[in-house]
């Protein structure tokens, strides 16, 4: 059996945020059922010039400049959102590019944010392992950005971010 995993992680999210008590006193709701109701203190805001590509990107070159490992040495990437940029390209396409990871590079996109991610990880983990022969890595981000109306019951939960994971053997 070969030991397939993820080797580390890189996460990313925007600079901007609103404190949830603020957002509680705004809707005249106790911050209680913000803090202790959902667990959440604050949540992140999306500025205009962000969206679920340039924080795939961000949270993967940190990644990789963490690792050290050069772009060419992704053989897969996999990226998980529900938060397109266009209706014609993979949000993956996009950070191919941004990253310089090469066109020899396996990419697809999971149109689904949250199992889309655990799909990555375990699809990613069966190519490695069937390419035993080789030193594959792959790249698997998670990027989402959550938007709801305002004075709804999904507001206090919206958010946006991104994780990546790099997934290879031992």
């Amino acid at each position: 059996m070969i030991d397939v995993g993820v080797s580390d992680i890189a996460i990313y999210i925007p600079q901007f945020y609103l404190p949830h008590h603020e957002l509680a006193e705004a809707r005249g709701i106790p911050a209680e059922k913000f803090r202790e109701g959902l667990g959440n203190h604050k949540m992140a805001i999306l500025p205009n010039w962000e969206d679920s590509v340039t924080m795939a990107a961000n949270a993967a070159a940190q990644l990789l400049d963490k690792t050290g490992t050069p772009p060419q040495e992704i053989h897969q990437l996999v990226v998980s959102t529900e938060s397109g940029v266009d209706h014609s390209k993979p949000v993956a396409s996009f950070v191919q590019g941004l990253l310089n990871i090469g066109s020899r590079c396996r990419i697809y996109e999971i149109k689904h944010a949250c199992y889309g991610g655990t799909a990555g990880i375990v699809t990613s983990v069966d190519w490695i392992a069937r390419n035993h022969g080789t030193s594959k890595k792959a790249l698997v981000i998670m990027t989402d950005t959550a938007q709801y109306g305002f004075g709804s019951p999904g507001e206090p939960t919206q958010g946006a971010g991104a994780i990546a994971l790099l997934m290879e053997k031992n």
